[in-house]
């Protein structure tokens, strides 16, 4: 976006302090951009360059404080800290709701078709563990190791996808890691 000095909005402008020119960017018109371009490429390459930022002298068009409603952002641009305070502490919040509400959840694995069932909190706490009878083969103990085995592993990915969907929104869906209070999934 252009503005009426013919500095671009938002952009840092460099010039080379050794000539007093700004480079080609920095520039609305092409005659402007041609010439700059040309003084720039004839320069002498052994030449020092040392960049210099300019000051920001550019203000901002008109209806921008439309467009920065609802952000923490002033209208003369600098950021409004109550408003990201009270933003950070909202969302600190979210999470720590978010956070009691995944501990208290328990949440079912099975395996064998229903044959054994888990039950676990979302913390990984085994709450209760049901076998069916008719597993029970003192001959066979292996197939029932593999069944419980599979029971809590199916139980522990239901817990991870109950994180996932209460704090997917707070994360930017993801977990990102591991969380205060909650085991690694």
């Amino acid at each position: 976006m252009i503005t009426g000095s013919g500095r671009k909005i938002g952009e840092v402008l460099w010039r080379r302090a050794d000539r007093g020119r700004y480079p080609a960017e920095g520039y609305a018109s092409a005659s402007h951009r041609s010439s700059a371009r040309r003084r720039l490429t004839t320069a002498s390459p052994t030449a020092p360059i040392r960049l210099v930022r300019e000051p920001n002298t550019c203000s901002a068009p008109v209806g921008a404080d439309i467009a920065m409603r609802g952000r923490a952002v002033q209208p003369g641009g600098q950021f409004d800290m109550q408003q990201l305070l009270a933003q950070a502490q909202q969302m600190q919040q979210a999470v720590l709701a978010a956070q009691a509400e995944i501990a208290a959840a328990e949440v079912e694995g099975q395996a064998g078709n229903g044959l054994v069932k888990v039950t676990i909190k979302a913390t990984g706490e085994v709450v209760s563990l049901t076998i069916d009878p008719k597993v029970v083969d003192p001959e066979d103990v292996e197939s029932l190791q593999d069944l419980v085995i599979g029971a809590i592993n199916d139980a522990m990915a239901n817990a991870q996808q109950v994180a996932a969907d209460r704090l997917g929104p707070l994360a930017g869906g993801g977990l990102g890691g591991s969380l205060p209070g909650l085991p690694d999934f």
